[in-house]
């Protein structure tokens, strides 16, 4: 181009700005998440051929037009323009810039014969220097400055770099042939050849669009039921973990019911047992009605057991363990297997405390399995959530079923320890949990939401279809399991078939531009060199 006015040239900025931007709009509903590398870029072919054809001076119009592109997509995103991502932008834009000015040069000097591509080597140097090669910059700059921000995570980078360097690629190989064909024709022969390759390369890229929309929506509908699959594996692996555990705490049940008077001993027995058929429980524990004229008694029995400091315990309100205070009745850890680690809990009232008391007489009342709303365990050190089961066990005399004839035929509770991390990890162990939140909370109706159980600290707020939400019924419990995909789930799941296509595409639209303006460019030259022939008119 020669030399133009500040007038002109800004008109050309503006107007290769407003083209890029507008075209590299619409090629973002080919968009893989986050909305930054598309498969199809035709921008870059633009900003090639106009540089080509109106000098490397107009680069501004590069950058403003991918700016502006990149602005757009942060504004319509989530969480809006912030100063960060108008940062990306900016750095987004120079990379697009820098990468069409290197094309620019690379095919000026290597394929110095582009505007006329009318064989095949000018044909292979122009499309392979200006697309292919050249097309690496532009993903390098804009990609690191998306991971540099955190918005592509580090398992997303090898797929963000190779669908961005597709997309520019492609853009160039459909775009700036053309473009240059028709801003260098030659009055005589270009309508013709015009015709030869345009209507086949919209056909392809029609193509190419088609394919990917496909491939792209198979593989998301692969991804999302995988991770339902395995929602639903682990729930049924923690449904069948808590059936034995329930299990465990009724066969103890069932032991002291049949020997009421069991001794420390036996009860060490079936609880040693039990323990290594589940070893993520952390304690089995027999916990005897004392009314308080028996609590002198039985803590002489412990002590005569080898526990000569035992005593009935609960914690003051500084949180201190000290001895239990009167009341009518108690419910102290009076066996427990194993003991150690569990040497804190050995004598502490359960009746002394709130949460642990309504389970208690939940369990009392209603005859059944009783789970405690989610505690802190008396031998927790590290502040983690656990849960008691208890089951009541009563009196061999009473044969009613009335609720009075329960409160007085109750003699003590089975009951079981449980961490629960260390049980659902178990759970899920045989499972892939790369890239899933697990939380599960109480819910149960009636009271407030409580924790039980988070994967990691770091939470993760997603919905759709990559979140599986069940409620399970445990005892009189309800509980809440949520499985949320984090944001480098699918780029983990994601098999190589959509890659697959993008380099098919490319492959097959390179090899097809190459064809048509090679048939059409020797045609043109014969047409040159006789005017009469058919190509001539």
């Amino acid at each position: 181009m020669a030399r133009i006015s500040v007038g002109a040239w800004i008109l050309w900025v503006a107007s290769l700005a407003a083209a890029y931007a507008v075209t590299g709009w619409l090629s973002t509903r080919l968009a893989i998440s986050p909305g930054y590398a598309t498969a199809i870029f035709p921008p870059a072919g633009i900003a090639l051929v106009v540089l080509l054809t109106g000098g490397i001076r107009l680069w501004p119009g590069v950058w403003l037009g991918s700016f502006l592109l990149n602005t757009g997509i942060a504004f319509a995103s989530p969480s809006g323009l912030t100063a960060g991502s108008a940062t990306v932008a900016a750095c987004i834009g120079l990379g697009a810039a820098i990468q069409t000015i290197a094309g620019t040069a690379l095919v000026r000097r290597l394929s110095p014969k582009y505007r006329i591509l009318d064989d095949v080597p000018t044909i292979l140097r122009f499309l392979g220097v200006g697309g292919p090669l050249a097309c690496v910059l532009s993903p390098l700059i804009g990609v690191g400055s998306l991971w540099m921000f955190g918005i592509v995570s580090t398992e997303n980078l090898p797929f963000s770099l190779c669908t961005w360097w597709a997309g520019d690629t492609i853009g160039v190989i459909i775009v700036a042939p053309l473009l240059t064909s028709i801003l260098s024709r030659r009055a005589a022969f270009w309508p013709r050849r015009f015709l030869s390759i345009t209507l086949p390369s919209v056909v392809a890229m029609a193509i190419v669009i088609v394919l990917f929309y496909k491939v792209s929506a198979w593989e998301q509908e692969r991804v999302v039921f995988q991770f339902h699959e395995t929602a639903a594996r682990m729930i049924n692996g923690l449904q069948g973990h808590l059936k034995n555990y329930l299990q465990a705490v009724s066969s103890v049940r069932r032991f002291v019911a049949h020997e009421p008077q069991v001794t420390r001993p036996d009860f060490g027995v079936i609880a040693r047992n039990l323990l290594a058929q589940y070893p993520c429980i952390q304690a089995i524990e027999w916990i005897p009605r004392v009314p308080f004229e028996g609590r002198a008694f039985r803590e002489a029995e412990a002590r005569q057991d080898g526990f000569t400091a035992f005593c009935f315990t609960e914690y003051d309100k500084e949180g201190r363990l000290v001895s239990a205070g009167r009341r009518a009745e108690y419910f102290p850890v009076f066996y427990v297997e194993p003991y150690k680690g569990n040497e804190i809990a050995l004598g502490f009232d359960l009746a002394s405390d709130l949460v642990r008391q309504q389970a208690l007489k939940t369990a009392r009342d209603g005859g059944h399995t009783t789970i405690t709303a989610p505690i802190t365990l008396v031998q927790e050190k590290e502040g983690r959530h656990g849960f008691i089961v208890l089951d009541p066990v009563y009196g061999i005399a009473d044969n009613s079923d009335s609720l009075k004839a329960r409160r007085r035929a109750l003699i003590g509770y089975a009951l079981g320890v449980f961490r629960m991390e260390a049980m659902v990890n178990t759970a899920i162990n045989a499972f892939s949990t790369a890239g899933i939140f697990i939380e599960i909370g109480d819910v149960t109706p009636g009271e407030k939401r409580s924790a039980l159980y988070c994967s990691s600290a770091e939470t993760v707020n997603q919905s759709g279809d990559f979140t599986s939400v069940t409620r399970l019924d445990v005892a009189n419990r309800t509980w809440e399991i949520r499985f949320t995909a984090r944001p480098g789930y699918i780029v983990m799941h994601r098999s190589m078939r959509a890659w697959l296509v993008l380099v098919g595409c490319l492959l097959f639209v390179g090899f097809l531009q190459i064809y048509l303006f090679a048939m059409t460019g020797r045609a043109d030259v014969a047409g040159r060199r006789n005017p009469e022939s058919p190509a001539g008119r």
